[in-house]
């Protein structure tokens, strides 16, 4: 199958992404789209609770045993990895597509050194020969990230390492095979504000070398704005907003993006109070009728409590879910 666009390297299209609980069924992702286009940094932001991390462990398959897709597509370049079977998407993992996560403790393995973690993906993704090369390959690697003394560090256990050397960890091995689409989910939520800069600045310089695209999943508009051309905004298991970071910061149609940026501290204002969004996310087992932001929305209207909310292109490329995304007067009233 063609992709719609020649650019894009991954579309999402009516992605449904359920998990069975005992209190019924969550709606974690309930029809979104979203496409990566190549050597593209996408941000997925939104709040806690709103679906954004299972966006990246559908993209790879790796859901809780509780979770299942129900619907949608997710196409690699004109490959549908939903119509993949175990095998063959193990050979995706980590060639094409690899994820770093939020805890870079719980997502190594403690009792297996750093080194034997990277070897793994190495020696199952890239054609190297001899143990000797698969050693060298290594430290390259770890030095590649900024880990000092690599030839030593290599045969250490990730207790052994800082919070911000894990996350250098998680790095390596993430880009270790020169995938294609990183996925990187609040890689930076455990590690203090120096260390992050740093991170952030890594993956950056890192990404670009290797020319592949990324999705940035975090809650974080100033890292956004910061390392993202485009972004998703994401609420309730659904996309909202979707547009160029800059048109997302100076623009924003959405009373869902506008809450967000006007919640974020700013130095260039006076401010006695930090304005916050009432009332709390929706349940995803039962979500409210009509626009799911409307329980929250100062501008929501009769039509809004009634019928899912009205996809408009305001621009092009800029795409708001909203009954009054077009009002005049709407934006900053």
């Amino acid at each position: 199958m063609r992709m719609s666009s020649p650019h894009a390297l991954l579309e999402i299209s009516d992605l449904k992404t359920y998990y069975s609980t005992d209190y019924g069924t969550v709606k974690a992702i309930d029809g979104i789209d979203l496409t990566i286009n190549k050597h593209e940094v996408i941000g997925l932001v939104g709040e806690s609770g709103c679906g954004k991390s299972t966006v990246g462990l559908s993209i790879l398959r790796v859901l809780p045993r509780n979770g299942r897709i129900i619907s949608g597509r997710i196409v690699l370049d004109g490959q549908n990895l939903l119509d993949l079977d175990d095998e063959r998407m193990r050979t995706i993992r980590g060639s094409r597509i690899s994820m770093i996560f939020q805890d870079p403790l719980t997502s190594l393995n403690p009792v297996f050194t750093v080194g034997d973690q990277i070897a793994e993906a190495v020696e199952l993704h890239q054609k190297v020969g001899s143990k000797t090369e698969v050693d060298e390959k290594i430290v390259e690697i770890l030095d590649g990230v900024g880990i000092p003394e690599a030839n030593r560090r290599v045969s250490e256990y990730p207790h052994q390492f800082s919070g911000g050397m894990r996350q250098r960890v998680m790095i390596a091995m993430m880009l270790s095979c020169n995938p294609d689409l990183l996925i990187a989910d609040e890689p930076t939520t455990s590690l203090d504000v120096t260390i992050q800069a740093q991170v952030l600045r890594l993956m950056k310089h890192l990404r670009e070398k290797l020319g592949s695209s990324m999705l940035l999943i975090t809650h974080d508009l100033g890292i956004i704005a910061e390392y993202s051309q485009k972004v998703a905004v994401m609420y309730a298991g659904r996309i909202v907003e979707s547009s160029d970071v800059v048109t997302i910061f100076k623009n924003p149609r959405h009373p869902y993006t506008q809450a967000l940026l006007r919640s974020v501290p700013r130095t260039d204002i006076k401010q006695e109070k930090l304005p916050s969004i009432p009332g709390f996310v929706p349940s995803l087992i039962n979500p409210p009728k009509g626009c799911r932001f409307h329980p929250r929305c100062r501008h929501a209207k009769n039509i809004c409590r009634e019928k899912d909310a009205l996809k408009t292109e305001i621009n092009s490329g800029h795409i708001v879910f909203c009954w009054r995304a077009e009002e005049v007067g709407f934006v900053g009233e």
